[in-house]
């Protein structure tokens, strides 16, 4: 199905809006992806069933927006999709990260603690990519920019 988009701006002196929304139309079920910039890295919330024929598109605009915005630092918020049906969901996921968001990309991906086991994570990172799973903001955001000190400085 084709995806629709549609753009949300609130400061004009960036090449992208630092808000701005995709929706992508499925048979059962839509998916909702917000990115966001911020100082340093691209915020994208996905909500969403845990699909990775769809995930892949979803990676693949996330990709595109990355470039056009010039960010190589990515976060993605992923608390509102749905439990992998399968383990070799988690692996078709990884190799779509390293695929389509190999370095200088550098992808921290937040998840609920309970459905992480490392599988997806590993499955990128032994294919070439920078890929972090974590279920806590603060952690993820340690390791997308660098040591506690330097996160401050970007803070400022």
């Amino acid at each position: 199905m084709p995806a629709v988009f549609f753009f949300e701006a609130t400061l004009a002196e960036r090449a992208l809006p630092p808000l701005w929304r995709w929706t992508l139309n499925t048979l059962h079920e839509p998916y909702h992806v917000a990115f966001e910039a911020r100082r340093g890295y691209l915020l994208v919330r996905v909500r969403g069933p845990y699909d990775p024929s769809i995930a892949r598109e979803v990676l693949g605009t996330v990709k595109q927006q990355a470039q056009a915005g010039g960010f190589t630092r990515i976060l993605i918020d992923g608390f509102e999709i749905g439990a992998p049906a399968r383990e070799l969901d988690r692996f078709l996921i990884g190799e779509a990260l390293a695929e389509l968001l190999p370095c200088p990309f550098k992808v921290a991906f937040l998840y609920k603690a309970e459905w992480i086991n490392k599988f997806g994570e590993n499955t990128a990172v032994n294919r070439g990519a920078a890929v972090l799973v974590c279920s806590t903001e603060a952690k993820a955001l340690q390791w997308l920019l660098g040591g506690a000190e330097e996160t401050a400085e970007r803070e400022r």
